[in-house]
């Protein structure tokens, strides 16, 4: 065919035949694009499904089933509840300077734990609140920054030592800081 019997041919058929070669080209670019579409959906949704498949397999597999868990029951002694105590609060809060060559700033407020009912302890307490005061300031101002932030349990095994060689009339049975602070002056 010559481009004179093309020319023709379009002639011929007119604007109708023109669009209609165009909407099948655009129709088949419109599938194309279709297929693209429904090929990632449906890759997403497989990938999805794999995930969740996996996730699922592992959850069972590190849980074992469904087998109850259990736990050693422990004898009371080792689980060490201990009793209530009273505590004695009427030390006021102290504020000292460490024993580092820069001194840090300790703010700590003591409160000593004792058996209930032991009257005698209490009054005792009472009567030398002004000596376990400056026993208390004592001992915070004769150790160090580390030694303060190192071991709170040990501190107050210490104190709670020291406080039961003063006392005649009973034994302090647990040391509490309510406040505990060292922090750089």
């Amino acid at each position: 065919m010559s481009d004179e019997d093309v020319g023709n041919a379009i002639e011929e058929m007119g604007d109708e035949g023109f669009k209609e070669a165009a909407e099948t080209k655009s129709s088949k670019g419109l599938s194309k694009t279709l297929v693209k579409l429904l090929t990632y959906i449906v890759g997403g949704i497989i990938g999805i499904i794999l995930v969740v498949t996996i996730v699922v397999i592992t959850v069972k597999f590190l849980d074992r089933g469904d087998r109850a868990q259990t736990f050693k029951e422990f004898s009371e002694e080792y689980q060490g509840k201990t009793p209530p105590y009273i505590y004695f609060g009427m030390i006021d809060q102290i504020r000292t300077r460490t024993a580092d060559k820069a001194p840090h700033s300790v703010s700590v407020k003591v409160e000593i734990g004792y058996n209930e009912g032991d009257e005698k302890l209490a009054t005792e307490l009472t009567a030398r609140n002004p000596q376990l005061t400056d026993l208390v300031r004592t001992y915070f101002g004769s150790k160090t920054a580390e030694e303060l932030l190192t071991d709170e349990q040990a501190i107050k095994d210490e104190l709670k030592e020291r406080i039961n060689a003063v006392l005649t009339n009973g034994r302090v049975e647990s040391i509490i800081f309510p406040e505990y602070q060292v922090f750089e002056f």
